[in-house]
């Protein structure tokens, strides 16, 4: 079902399965990109915006007021929490969570079953706001099963080892080992 209010390009490419619902945008900016792709069943609740060039895979699930830019490859069953920011170029793999309010800039690689927290801010700008910023960008690794708590705040470049554990309001500033277990500002082992 497609929400009267919704507004979508005329050349989206999606199955029978796609809900979105008011006053979202899908596949409007960006025009020189192809079209979003969309496989499988996927929801875009109300006041969302997809970006064109995107590929995403079955089970989608794009909340309130959320936005994803262009050129990002997710998964399947990929969750966007309401007023979420993915921006372009980012990769989501199968199971990622993203709560509400998250930002996930250019260049972060989420693998299976990474779990964002409410509130997680991810950097990848250890240089911002000079003349070659853009040119520098450090995006994260999360790898598969890592769990990031609430108000998290990761720095460009930093690997989340498999299944490791951030906890609530840490500041992460170096690479985390698999199955380690971080807390506190800078974030330091259990």
């Amino acid at each position: 079902m497609i929400h009267a209010s919704a507004i979508l390009s005329d050349d989206i490419v999606r199955t029978d399965e796609l809900t979105v619902g008011a006053f979202a945008v899908i596949g409007l900016d960006q025009e020189s990109l192809p079209a979003p792709t969309f496989a499988g069943k996927a929801i875009c609740r109300s006041h969302s915006v997809v970006y064109r060039g995107s590929t995403f895979g079955a089970g989608l699930h794009v909340s309130h007021g959320a936005l994803v830019r262009e050129e990002c490859t997710f998964g399947e069953n990929v969750s966007v929490g309401s007023h979420t920011i993915v921006e372009h170029h980012v990769t989501l793999h199968d199971g990622v969570r993203l709560h509400s309010r998250c930002f996930v800039p250019e260049f972060s690689v989420l693998e299976e079953g990474v779990w964002l927290g409410p509130g997680v801010t991810v950097t990848n700008s250890k240089y911002p706001n000079q003349e070659d910023s853009k040119d520098r960008l450090d995006g994260v690794h999360l790898h598969a099963g890592a769990t990031v708590g609430a108000a998290v705040v990761l720095l460009p470049g930093v690997v989340i080892g498999e299944n490791a554990m951030i906890g609530a309001g840490s500041v992460v500033t170096k690479d985390v080992p698999a199955g380690a277990v971080i807390i506190g500002n800078p974030g330091r082992n259990l």
